[in-house]
């Protein structure tokens, strides 16, 4: 990650660690990150290694070889060694170690430089632990040096916040890679991100803010439309993206949808499109969740006068509709009821747990149902849909999205399935976004040949 990613302040920390943990937020399915890790634990009542019998005495062994051998060292009065490894971690952090006995992971240690008043160090971030206790850190013997080692994909990124004697998260300061108001750690395989950031020579789309006027919705909406830098100069119709949350995917911290454009086009990866943000984050528990007036006015309201007013494409084929979360829900179900105007489906974890009785009255507290859409898909014939859709092994979406992966390719539809070792975070989707329509409506899809 560049060194000019987002740096944020104190009080983008503080909404971040709120964003983490409410219910209401995309990343609910983090379990609140163990409740914040309320039950606070003792850091002595950790294990900080394993101890193995070895000639009549105990012998600590550790995950990290590196904290391995600093505990070596130290034993052996080596004063010099710890001022050694503060030298060689700064700026470095986490701890990265391959797992001998398995290229699928790495041995990832969090590290914290204490002092006299270090009492218990924790953390808050993405990994999918519901035990509180696997967040603490341990003391290395008698000095300031507090550590944590897990075992994780090679491939993961994901964010983390550090927190002494529970005074408040921040960043770690021996890690200088910050996104979002947060540490971030990448592991040596995690995917290459080649279209979030500006590339040399590359010609810039504009953005404009717009208002359209919903009958059905009874209220205006704020969009704002993406325009290629070829947009005077082309003759044909444009590909058309619908993407949901407007106010994420059009902030360059975030998801940079221009830029993302902007690259896509020039590196011919995809044809010009016309890109719709759609603000709904102040609307998408009403709107992002099936709801058939806000698809609706999407297909009878919104790509009709986009269509007239920026000569986008009225082919369902070339036109995506995009989003993450309850968007990747509602990007699907607006398909499976308007397969006439889009005939794209980018879904980033996609909420298919989703069903309609859980916002209302059950038939039995004992038998909760999931998974509705899938069950219309199911249900319903074949329609003329691809999909793209992506979801994270540390999030607690990946049985839903693989069950409705299943059941689309069963039916004969045609899907790209993603997976990637991270959470249910913009972190991971801002690079997707590119990947999907590349998959969707790039040009290497009429290229593909058949193997015999």
């Amino acid at each position: 990650m560049a060194d000019s990613d987002l740096h944020a302040e104190p009080d983008v920390i503080r909404s971040n660690i709120m964003y983490y943990t409410n219910w209401r937020t995309p990343f609910r399915f983090l379990i609140l990150i163990a409740l914040l890790a309320n039950v606070m634990v003792s850091s002595t009542s950790a294990q900080p290694a394993r101890s193995k019998a070895s000639s009549g005495s105990a012998e600590t062994t550790y995950d990290s070889a590196r904290i391995g051998t600093l505990a070596k060292q130290l034993d052996a009065g080596n004063k010099d060694a710890l001022d050694q490894f503060w030298m060689e971690i700064n700026g470095k952090a986490p701890l990265i170690e391959p797992v001998s006995d398995d290229y699928r992971y790495c041995w990832v240690t969090f590290i914290w430089h204490g002092n006299s008043t270090t009492r218990k160090v924790g953390a808050l971030g993405d990994l999918p632990y519901m035990d509180t206790s696997k967040w603490y850190m341990n003391r290395l013997r008698d000095t300031d040096l507090w550590f944590k080692t897990e075992r994780i994909p090679k491939d993961a990124r994901f964010g983390y916040l550090l927190n002494e004697n529970e005074t408040g998260y921040r960043h770690d300061p021996l890690n200088p890679r910050r996104w979002a108001g947060r540490s971030v750690a990448e592991l040596p395989g995690a995917a290459e991100e080649p279209w979030i950031r500006e590339l040399p020579g590359v010609p810039k789309g504009q953005v404009i803010k717009e208002k359209i006027k919903s009958e059905i919705l009874k209220e205006e909406r704020s969009v704002s439309i993406y325009l290629p830098a070829i947009y005077d100069k082309f003759q044909e119709s444009f590909n058309l993206l619908v993407i949901f949350d407007g106010e994420s995917y059009g902030r360059d911290d975030v998801i940079p949808t221009s830029t993302i454009l902007d690259n896509l086009i020039d590196k011919v990866k995809i044809p010009p499109m016309v890109a719709v943000l759609v603000n709904s984050q102040n609307t998408r528990d009403r709107d992002l969740l099936c709801s058939e007036p806000f698809e609706n006015f999407l297909a009878s309201e919104l790509v009709p006068w986009v269509r007239q007013k920026y000569h986008a494409t009225t082919d369902p084929t070339r036109t995506v509709v995009a989003g993450s979360s309850y968007g990747g829900l509602s990007a699907a179900c607006t398909a499976f009821r308007h397969p006439d105007i889009f005939g794209n489906v980018l879904s980033q974890s996609g909420t298919f747990t989703y069903n309609p009785k859980r916002l209302g009255n059950q038939d039995s507290d004992y038998y909760p149902e999931t998974g509705w859409l899938t069950r219309q898909f199911v249900i319903a014939p074949k329609l003329p849909l691809r999909f793209y859709l992506q979801v994270g092994r540390f999030e607690g979406l990946s049985f839903e999205n693989r069950h409705l992966r299943d059941i689309l390719e069963a039916k004969g539809y045609q899907v790209t399935f993603a997976e990637y070792s991270g959470n249910h975070d913009y972190l991971s989707w801002r690079n997707s976004l590119g990947e999907g329509l590349i998959a969707l409506i790039g040009y290497q899809r009429f290229q593909r040949t058949v193997a015999p």
